[in-house]
């Protein structure tokens, strides 16, 4: 176990480094292992984020904030600006609107389908949120770095949930170069 537990630590650190990188110039840099394999891995991540980002509409934000100083609220503007439908979900923003978005208190008081659900918060609570994606059918569950418990990642696989950890889905909408693509498509509100 403290082997997988390392080998995670070292892959999660490079994949941290690694997204701040573009696509082009990646190939060209030397990994731990097989480079060969390293790449196509990578690219076969990328190619999987942006089919989820360019496939995803409306998507619940868990951990939400009023406050703009927060990442979270980031965040959320930034997907929003991007045309996603993006739902506010805690207790905090629960019966508030924010810019325009209603905010809930739990994933089951959601009306409609929800297609993904970006997670901010504590990694002893994503279990039950993992859960509650799950109830509703989601597609995609998004933890945020910082957020990743594995009990969460194995139960929403298991379900059939794609799981992306440890990344962002605004740093990853610049990176992959999907942000005009994106903003073009409009509202889907």
């Amino acid at each position: 176990m403290a082997l997988i537990f390392t080998f995670c630590h070292i892959y999660c650190a490079a994949e941290r480094h690694n997204r701040y990188i573009s696509s082009a110039s990646r190939s060209t840099i030397l990994q731990i292992g097989s480079p060969g394999y390293r790449r196509k891995t990578l690219d076969r991540q990328d190619a999987r984020i942006r089919a989820i980002l360019r496939e995803t509409r409306r998507i619940a934000v868990v951990g939400a904030s009023v406050n703009p100083q927060r990442p979270v609220w980031q965040v959320m503007m930034v997907l929003a600006e991007h045309g996603y439908d993006v739902i506010p979900v805690g207790p905090k923003v629960a019966g508030k609107v924010i810019d325009g978005m209603p905010g809930y208190a739990s994933l089951a008081e959601i009306p409609g389908k929800v297609d993904m659900v970006d997670v901010f918060r504590n990694p002893q609570v994503v279990p039950e949120i993992a859960r509650q994606a799950i109830a509703i059918g989601a597609k995609t569950l998004w933890l945020q770095p910082g957020t990743v418990n594995l009990q969460a990642v194995k139960e929403a696989r298991d379900a059939g949930l794609q799981v992306i950890t440890e990344l962002c889905p605004k740093i990853e909408i610049y990176r992959s170069g999907l942000s005009a693509e994106l903003k073009g498509r409009g509202s889907h509100q």
